[in-house]
């Protein structure tokens, strides 16, 4: 499909430069899609909308003059640049443009991927690789048919050794590209999330104040203790330091490697998921291309900054000068309030009792008040938040009753899922019940089945047209 675009001169400048340079954030080599990218030449690129918005680099990390580099149809999600191509992922799927065709007045997008991610993306050795709900897929960059490589995931990396997947089992495991071959290596909190840095493998360990710690190139594992309970989600790790939001995401803290001290910071009260940040040169970019934001955050200095694209697309933003930024930054409002829409903002039980319900900032779920239907949650994203029955979550069945993703007015992509309904609106989202289609529990144990079941039934009365609906919208 032909598809007309007009992108600037920045994108050319990366083919240019770019020559025998490795990405700063790659593993052995990958190349990450995320919401906001950093080129190795130290050009900034992300999504606003359908804008393609780019930016440089200061030396201080602060990024300065933006510019639009141009429109694409659809929605751009996240941002990688790997070899002669860009590549965009979409409301529409993932499309690629050749580098050196991008200064053109018209040029052809190749669609390659025709799933809309929203979770980031890796391209390794011909292959983009995305997880899209709890499994990994492969496709060419070339385009085609994918390939499902492993289901029943939370988390996945990709390096040039294979592929290493966070199982919902409990366990970290390696696998080869295709998914045929595999290797147990460790155990694991079955809900962690993880993050790459010098061939080490971090994430939440068995116990919620340990870090595990696996070696790729030693094939080594060990546990490191840390001062607070960690969130299964928010977990960044650099050469030097590791940081993490701890389980009641009321603080970030800071554990330096070489000496074993942590330090809870004061002005970064936030950091971002995955999929929506890049390491670069010591400065933890976020993108928040929904909103028109950006921030950046220096975990070392303890500082963080915000930026309003619409305020900065005029192009007319030069270098700042360093003591100036300094003095900006501290005036910045915390990041909590700036971070645009998270659907676990003030996540927690209604009235302090989990049998009461589950409840946030923006949506309240009620659970029947004649008895207790041993039901647990996780933080799937910023927009998704999952619901399972307890006792078949322990036996290692997943236990899913229900996840409850929130969308845009302007998006039907939940219409795609097999099994959905419509939970609730407010004026600028739609808040949608999204009900497996595999087994969750165990067969063969009748009081699972049956826990399981009062547990689904009643989720499934999350619907707008139904007057017991007990999904009630906070945020109108």
């Amino acid at each position: 499909m032909r598809k007309k675009y007009f992108f600037g001169a920045l994108l050319l400048s990366c083919l240019l430069l770019s020559a025998g340079a490795a990405a700063s954030d790659a593993v052995e080599g990958v190349d990450y899609g995320r919401e906001v990218y950093i080129h190795p030449t130290g050009v900034l690129f992300m999504g606003w909308e359908n804008t393609l918005v780019s930016a440089l680099i200061g030396e201080d990390g602060t990024p300065y003059e933006f510019v639009s580099e141009g429109t694409f149809p659809y929605r751009i999600n996240g941002v990688c640049i790997s070899g002669d191509y860009l590549y965009l992922a979409t409301e529409d799927g993932v499309y690629r443009v050749l580098l050196s065709e991008s200064s053109q007045d018209v040029s052809t997008a190749q669609k390659v991927c025709e799933d809309s991610l929203s979770n980031g993306f890796s391209i390794y050795d011909g292959y983009l690789y995305y997880r899209y709900g709890y499994s990994l897929y492969r496709v060419s960059v070339e385009g085609g048919e994918k390939e499902q490589i492993i289901q029943d995931i939370n988390d996945a990396e990709v390096t040039n050794r294979g592929i290493y997947c966070m199982e919902q089992s409990g366990r970290l495991s390696w696998l080869s590209f295709d998914g045929y071959e595999s290797k147990r290596l460790c155990d694991a909190e079955e809900k962690s999330h993880m993050s790459v840095s010098n061939g080490v493998i971090y994430f939440w360990g068995e116990d919620e104040d340990e870090v595990g710690c696996y070696s790729i190139a030693d094939d080594g594992f060990r546990q490191m203790e840390v001062e607070e309970d960690i969130s299964t989600y928010c977990l960044w790790a650099a050469p030097d330091y590791l940081i993490y939001d701890d389980n009641d995401f009321e603080a970030v803290r800071r554990y330096d490697f070489s000496t074993g001290r942590e330090e809870r910071l004061s002005e970064i009260r936030s950091i971002p998921y995955k999929e929506e940040g890049y390491f670069y040169n010591g400065i933890l970019y976020q993108g928040d291309s929904a909103n028109g934001k950006l921030f950046y955050l220096d975990p070392v200095k303890d500082t963080r900054g915000a930026i309003e694209l619409a305020q900065m697309m005029n192009g007319s933003q030069k270098q700042p000068d360093t003591q100036a930024q300094t003095d900006t930054q501290a005036q910045t409002p915390a990041a909590s309030s700036e971070t645009g829409y998270n659907i676990a903002e003030g996540i927690g039980y209604v009235a302090g009792d989990a049998a009461s319900g589950l409840k946030t900032s923006h949506f309240e779920l009620n659970m029947p008040a004649d008895g207790n239907l041993n039901w647990g949650y996780d933080v799937i994203s910023t927009e998704s938040i999952r619901i399972y029955y307890q006792p078949a979550f322990d036996a290692g069945y997943g236990g899913t009753v229900v996840t409850i993703m929130a969308f845009d007015w302007g998006s039907n992509e939940y219409a795609e899922f097999p099994d959905w309904q419509m939970a609730g609106m407010s004026n600028d989202k739609k808040y949608v019940a999204l009900f497996p289609t595999d087994m969750q529990v165990d067969p063969n144990n009748a009081s699972q089945l049956e826990g399981y079941n009062a547990l689904l039934n009643h989720v499934r009365k999350m619907n707008t047209e139904n007057p017991d609906n007990p999904f009630v919208v906070l945020d109108y």
